[in-house]
């Protein structure tokens, strides 16, 4: 159908575009690599700039790329829908006006390819059962989380320093608050089991796990909490992802064998 067609290559080329421009031009692949290795800041605001990197440079773009593939569409929509969320909610708290406009833009994209790809029923789809294990980790995760988005969004509402650590003119203090929501919010979802449950596990481990290892090498700077939570983050990070490996496996075993055409 050339109408549908059009609609798949145009969200298509759209993901492509955002992802380029998340990764560019919001800065969103160099403050991800400022934040595991200190080189583009000499070291001076590395756990700031994970936060964005992570949002920026991780999460949305696999919610953008995810446009690619049409099994993985209504899973890249969940993932931009828990990112806007948590960038309109870190923007209200930390009054943050950027983050509002950002969130709102993330969103719209997320609606947007709803539209283009007709997928709404696979958006509102479950593809599983409740994953108990999903949820007694978004559990374990959900308290620390809301501890630290509430500090970081007051420290940006006392605008606190360092100044330097922006990107476009936007404080990153907000980003470290949605970083968080988002992992746990991820989890969530993959713990309703929402389509593309696996991912959405995956990207909030993957997510955590790059927030620690910034704090477990530098344990001092604005936005770590130092060694022992970087360590839990990590560790948490791999037991979801363990946990979602061994999900894809089960579903595996599970799944009924493939017919033979030929038998």
């Amino acid at each position: 159908m050339p109408g549908r067609r059009v609609r798949t290559r145009s969200a298509q080329a759209l993901a492509v575009l955002f992802t380029l421009a998340c990764w560019t031009a919001l800065f969103g692949l160099s403050d991800l690599a400022d934040g595991l290795t200190g080189f583009v800041d000499d070291g001076r605001n590395t756990a700031l700039d994970v936060g964005w990197g992570i949002l920026f440079g991780v999460v949305v773009p696999v919610g953008l790329l995810a446009q690619l593939r049409s099994a993985s569409r209504a899973a890249g929509v969940h993932v931009l829908t828990v990112a806007g969320i948590s960038l309109v909610l870190s923007g209200a708290a930390g009054e943050a006006h950027g983050y509002l406009v950002l969130g709102a833009a993330t969103l719209a994209l997320a609606a947007l390819f709803v539209t283009l790809g007709r997928i709404g029923a696979a958006v509102l789809h479950r593809q599983g059962p409740v994953s108990r294990a999903f949820l007694l980790l978004a559990l374990a995760a959900a308290v620390p989380a809301v501890v630290y988005a509430a500090t970081m969004s007051s420290n940006a509402r006392r605008q606190l320093p360092p100044a330097d650590a922006v990107s476009l003119g936007i404080p990153h203090w907000p980003a470290l608050a949605a970083f968080a929501s988002t992992v746990v919010l991820l989890a969530v979802a993959a713990g309703l089991g929402l389509s593309g449950r696996l991912l959405l596990a995956g990207l909030a481990g993957v997510a955590a796990a790059l927030w620690g290892a910034s704090c477990l090498l530098y344990p001092d700077v604005a936005g770590s909490e130092g060694r022992a939570w970087a360590a839990a983050a990590i560790a948490w990070g791999v037991v979801i992802l363990a946990t979602a490996a061994l999900e894809r496996q089960r579903s595996r075993v599970a799944a009924p064998p493939a017919l033979n055409p030929a038998a």
